[in-house]
C-alpha cells in the first residue's frame, strides 16, 4: 500500500513539474515573439522616417555653412 501511495506522489509531482516548465516555457516564448514584432514595426518606421528625410534633404538646398541657415544666422547676428 505504501509503495501505491509513493508513486502515485511521484506521478503527481512529476506532471505539476511538467505543467510548470510547459507554461514558463509558452510564457517566454510569447514575450520573445512580441519583442520581435514589436522591433519589426520600429525597424518599418525608422526606414520610413529615413526615406522621408532623405526625400526632404535631396530637394531642398544644403547650406554650405550655418551662418546661411535663417535660425543661426539669426542668432550670430546679435550683438547682446
Amino acid at each position: 500500500m505504501a509503495w501505491l501511495l509513493w508513486s502515485i506522489t511521484i506521478v503527481i509531482t512529476l506532471m505539476a513539474t511538467i505543467g510548470f516548465a510547459a507554461l514558463n516555457v509558452a510564457d517566454t516564448t510569447a514575450a520573445r515573439g512580441k519583442i520581435a514584432a514589436d522591433a519589426a514595426v520600429l525597424t518599418t518606421r525608422i526606414e520610413r522616417l529615413r526615406r522621408v528625410f532623405r526625400a526632404k534633404t535631396h530637394r531642398t538646398k544644403q547650406p554650405d555653412r550655418l551662418a546661411d541657415v535663417p535660425s543661426f544666422s539669426v542668432l550670430l547676428s546679435r550683438s547682446d
